[in-house]
């Protein structure tokens, strides 16, 4: 072996290695935007859009890529660097789909869900998504919420979207996180709410013994009820809007309610549901490898996953150096 080519081989040979991301530390590699079930939109600055809530996302995380994603897509191995949002579906997954999600639970995902109620001017039916959440432990129901207590005062006008205007203002409500005490509302900034527009229950169903197996994190006052038809369904009392829990390895948490997010909410009830999905996504990454330095601006830059970009620079680079030396070993032959 000529000296050129023991230079080139130790050249090979210490090519670094594809080092491990460091932990999320609250902040995940990636948050995967569900798409096909006409969620609602990062991209739109309409009052049913979420544009406003994506600039959120990227100032509480400025080093993690929000993507696109479609369940269909997905493999059936959980991402181990992201969160999965699915925010305001209004159509049902497929069976396949619904198959995946309880799957990706079941393996170790992270989720964070938001369903809207079926309410009469805008029927929601989401009864696959509903079973996976309700086999894995929180069950979501279809009624709309009404609060006596909770309701909030809000101008007269319709929706700025042009939705009809609810029949009862007091289905808009302030919620309470005074119903469990669970390690995501430690990270809820002092004296946060969050105001729900047309909520649906949600009930932990889990009896584990784990305390934070399965946890309502938010409620209504002592005189909401459920109504469907202008009719009140069930007894009033608490009523749980939102809950968080584990699913085997993996964790989701799900709020009855994904008004709270769009444009058009926070801008007519001066409220913003978002530091509370802020905690929820840093107590969901919680495990998780987190963004690299550079890779997530990098990424973002080309339109490639955080985690797809590095590994093929490190391929090329080694191919590059093996080619050197196998150059270097037939020229060495010929002297």
């Amino acid at each position: 072996m000529t000296r050129v080519t023991a230079a080139l081989l130790a050249a090979a040979l210490a090519l670094p290695a594809a080092a491990a991301p460091p932990p999320a530390d609250g902040a995940p590699a990636r948050i995967l935007w569900s798409q096909g079930h006409n969620e609602l939109k990062l991209e739109s600055d309409g009052p049913d859009g979420a544009g406003d809530f994506r600039k959120v996302l990227e100032t509480a995380f400025p080093r993690t890529a929000v993507e696109p994603v479609w369940l269909s897509t997905m493999t059936e191995d959980p991402p181990g660097d992201a969160v999965l949002m699915i925010a305001g579906p209004k159509r049902d997954l497929s069976e396949a789909e619904a198959a995946k999600l309880a799957l990706l639970l079941a393996r170790g995902a992270r989720v964070l869900v938001c369903v809207d109620p079926s309410i009469e001017h805008e029927r929601v039916e989401l009864d696959r998504l509903r079973r996976v959440l309700r086999d894995a432990g929180a069950e979501v129901g279809t009624a709309r919420i009404v609060d006596r207590d909770g309701a909030l005062a809000l101008p007269a006008d319709p929706m700025p979207s042009g939705r009809p205007k609810v029949q009862d203002e007091r289905a808009v409500f302030a919620a309470r996180f005074d119903r469990a005490d669970h390690p995501l509302l430690a990270l809820l900034p002092a004296g946060t709410g969050i105001v729900f527009s047309d909520a649906c229950r949600v009930a932990a169903m889990s009896s584990g013994t784990d305390p934070f197996d399965a946890r309502e994190i938010a409620s209504t006052s002592a005189t909401a009820f459920s109504a469907e038809g202008g009719k009140q369904r069930g007894p009033a009392g608490p009523v749980a809007v939102a809950a968080a829990q584990r699913a085997g390895r993996g964790r989701f948490v799900v709020a009855g309610d994904a008004t709270f997010l769009t444009n058009g909410f926070a801008a007519r009830t001066r409220q913003t549901g978002a530091p509370v999905a802020i905690a929820a996504i840093r107590w969901l990454s919680e495990g998780l490898a987190g963004p690299r330095p550079a890779a997530a601006a990098r990424a973002a830059a080309a339109n490639v996953a955080p985690g797809d970009r590095e590994p093929l620079v490190l391929i090329a680079a080694g191919v590059a150096a093996c080619l050197l030396v196998a150059a270097s070993l037939a020229f060495g032959r010929r002297e």
